[in-house]
């Protein structure tokens, strides 16, 4: 009640179908979910954030180590804010794969 309604979007993700996830869902009926369709990380919003951190982080950069890609992903996901508006994100994902009904 404190935060209103709230709504979970989640994929088939093995940590998404875990036992504790049913729980809680179970305990906290107000909680709606909508479940991506399987095999559709178009969907995601959250892949949309991996694209971009994939064209900033990957294209035209050298790592001479592991250990600077990770000190590079560590500092870029603390600092960059991306901005991206699920709802709109979600709808035209779905409208373009004809999903939406």
């Amino acid at each position: 009640k404190e935060f209103g309604r709230i709504v979970v979007v989640m994929d088939r993700a093995p940590q998404h179908t875990a036992d504790a996830v049913a729980e809680f869902l179970e305990e906290n009926k107000g909680v709606r979910v909508i479940e991506l369709p399987a095999g559709s990380p178009q969907l995601s919003a959250i892949e949309e954030i991996w694209r971009r951190a994939k064209r900033d982080l990957v294209y035209s950069e050298y790592y001479p180590t592991l250990a600077s890609m990770r000190r590079k992903v560590a500092i870029y996901f603390k600092t960059v804010r991306h901005k991206v508006d699920v709802w709109s994100h979600l709808y035209r994902n779905l409208v373009e794969s004809g999903t939406y009904l």
